[in-house]
């Protein structure tokens, strides 16, 4: 009876089948791996019929592999097929990088990626630093269809500042469509001249980065005013989660950034004392501001001066926090937290 349905129809049945149609690099069943691929295998009626839609093919995801059944040569071929199947499709890649597979089907697949990024609609890249391909740099420039863009470039080894590496880096001037965008680790983010009306959600929790560009050797160093410059471009920010690794203080504005949708803030200070993060919440006026949570790396200082802030008058949730390794509070500090 299946064979007597509209085209259509099942087209529809494949659509719901697929959830998601992804590739999972997990060494299991050929027909529980690839849904569309295995619909492609049942008769030339509905290769055909697959093949008719481009689109059926665009999601590809490599999650975490199981060690143990591990084909980076099958991936590759898959990962092609997909490719050249999807057409001019938009695609979403979800890539987990990670040291069980060889560093050359890495470096393919990274640099496939990046080829492609034209057609991009939802990136997710996960990984250590560690596994990125060794002395490759990845630019993310022109994705004007990318709607989603998450990655987590994080690295197990302590460095320093100026021992930074950043593998990508990220030019947000010709990201047009993005709505979500959370970057964790050592990546490079270049502001943008425009506004992005359409972005809803940031993190951007990026690490130190002296190194990664000799142009431009402060492009991974984020401070307080260098936010306050950078958040003029995103006026409909519904949540945000910022980095500050130099702390100095934003100078009154007589134009405040207005953020009417925003209700949910995070700030971390690599050291500084509440002063910094002030001056920049006292240029921003956040009529829904219901959570907001600021976490000090160092020292936290002058917390008690904080009570009066214009922030707290709508703030339904406030998480201040200090991470001091193996120290505690002094006097000052928590005097500061108790007035609060």
């Amino acid at each position: 009876p299946i064979f007597s349905l509209y085209e259509d129809i099942l087209l529809e049945i494949f659509e719901y089948g697929i959830l998601g149609n992804s590739i999972h690099h997990s060494g299991i069943s050929l027909s529980e791996e690839t849904f569309v691929l295995s619909c492609s295998h049942v008769c030339r009626f509905w290769k055909a019929l697959t093949l008719s839609k481009p689109s059926l093919w665009s999601s590809i995801t490599w999650d975490s592999p199981d060690p143990k059944k591990y084909t980076d040569k099958r991936f590759s071929l898959l990962w092609d097929l997909y490719l050249a199947r999807s057409g001019q499709s938009c695609l979403s890649v979800l890539f987990y990088s990670n040291h069980r597979s060889r560093s050359g089907t890495r470096e393919r697949i990274l640099d496939s990626i990046f080829k492609e990024q034209h057609r991009l609609k939802r990136l997710i890249l996960h990984g250590k630093q560690e596994d990125m391909p060794e002395g490759e740099t990845y630019l993310l420039n022109s994705a004007p269809k990318l709607e989603l863009l998450y990655i987590n470039n994080f690295s197990y080894v302590p460095l320093e500042p100026e021992d930074q590496i950043a593998s990508i880096k990220v030019d947000m001037s010709n990201l047009r469509e993005l709505q979500e965008i959370s970057l964790f680790g050592n990546i490079i983010v270049y502001r943008r001249a425009e506004v992005l009306d359409s972005l809803r959600l940031a993190s951007i929790l990026t690490n130190e980065n002296r190194k990664g560009n000799p142009h431009r050797p402060l492009a991974g160093v984020w401070s307080t005013k260098r936010w306050f410059s950078f958040l003029r471009n995103f006026p409909h920010i519904e949540q945000l989660a910022i980095s500050v690794h130099t702390a100095n203080v934003v100078a009154p504005s007589a134009e405040r950034l207005r953020f009417n949708n925003m209700h949910k803030l995070y700030i971390m200070v690599k050291d500084g004392d509440i002063q910094e993060p002030d001056s920049l919440i006292r240029n921003m006026e956040l009529p829904a501001l219901k959570t907001l949570e600021l976490i000090f790396l160092g020292e936290a200082r002058h917390l008690g001066q904080w009570s009066k802030s214009s922030a707290l008058k709508t703030v339904q949730s406030l998480t201040l926090r200090c991470w001091k390794p193996d120290t505690e509070l002094d006097e000052e500090e928590e005097m500061g937290m108790r007035s609060l």
